[in-house]
């Protein structure tokens, strides 16, 4: 698919289409490394219609949505304060949730929700942002290391009853004018 990739941030109008980019990106991404029961598991608690809109309307977290040439593409969710997955505290923004859909996987959509996030860090005077991403995928690893991103420590992620591990990066927000 071509043409120009645009961003904005969600409103309460885009659950539908988070709950579906949602399902389906997690689900191609992770479909053949879990099982189907803990796969479904985790789709409806975690992108059902209630979940999402509640997440949406937290004012401790953003979405923003990717499209090109008007099909959706991707989607990113990002935290602060007691939104964070993990207890960071006030100096840390989390990217959460960034996927793309993999037919738009060579439009540089990640990398343009990194420079989102990095904006948003810097409009909330954040220095630090931080993410989990899971043990074996070695292609995310590789993406957050080529943005800056670091390990730093690991946690468990549940995907319905399987346990699975995170490792934890960090990286410390470029530009932030600390007065």
């Amino acid at each position: 698919m071509s043409g120009e990739v645009e961003y904005r941030r969600c409103d309460e109008n885009d659950v539908d289409v988070l709950c579906a980019l949602g399902m389906y990106t997690f689900r191609v991404t992770f479909s053949d490394t879990t099982a189907e029961s803990d796969m479904l598991s985790y789709l409806v608690q975690a992108y059902s219609h209630d979940q999402v809109l509640r997440e949406l309307t937290d004012p401790d977290s953003m979405f923003y949505l990717a499209t090109v040439g008007g099909t959706p593409a991707g989607y990113m969710k990002l935290n602060t304060g007691a939104a964070q997955t993990e207890p960071m505290g006030d100096r840390y923004l989390e990217v959460q949730r960034l996927y793309v859909i993999p037919e738009f996987k060579r439009h540089h959509i990640g990398t343009g929700f990194m420079n989102l996030a990095f904006d948003a860090a810097r409009r909330s005077r954040l220095p630090k942002m931080w993410l989990g991403v899971w043990e074996h995928n070695d292609p995310a690893q590789a993406f957050y290391q080529r943005m800056g991103y670091t390990f730093f420590s690991e946690h468990t992620f549940l995907v319905g009853a399987d346990p699975q591990r995170d490792l934890l990066m960090s990286i410390d927000v470029p530009d932030l004018d600390e007065d």
